[in-house]
């Protein structure tokens, strides 16, 4: 398909979008006919040093990962209209980063389990605050 004008995704989720959209299936182009496009395409985007080479496991992977964001893709759009799309979050834990989704009336939960990582989180400001290390109180 055409690259449509104004349809670029936002900062770094165009290179997302971009990958998906190595398959034109309107067309039955596959810009990552072999694993040397696929070096191609990765090192443009700067996902990959241009020195290193890859091979046909590699792109079967690559194939593997752009199929399966396109369906995640696909069920985002259901998922889009139903409003609850938005509430699956990845915890806010550096070491965590488990995906979640998030029940809380007002969206806002930024942890996978309040009990495990947010407790973790807030003991660690805590300590840092009264360390004096942290940030500063906040204001009465």
């Amino acid at each position: 398909m055409a690259e449509l004008p104004n349809r670029r995704a936002p900062g770094r989720l165009e290179a997302v979008r971009a990958f998906v959209n190595t398959l034109d299936i309107e067309a039955g182009r596959d810009a990552l006919a072999g694993p040397s496009e696929l070096a191609e395409h990765l090192v443009a985007w700067h996902l990959l040093a241009p020195d290193r080479s890859l091979g046909a496991s590699d792109l079967r992977a690559a194939i593997e990962l752009r199929e399966s964001l396109r369906m995640l893709l696909g069920a985002h759009n259901g998922l889009q209209t139903q409003g609850v799309w938005t509430r699956l979050k990845a915890c806010s834990s550096d070491t965590c980063r488990w995906a979640y989704y998030d029940a809380s009336r007002n969206r806002a939960s930024r942890w996978c389990h309040m009990q495990v990582c947010g407790n973790r989180a807030k003991g660690q400001t805590f300590r840092a605050r009264h360390a004096g290390i942290g940030p500063a109180p906040l204001p009465r």
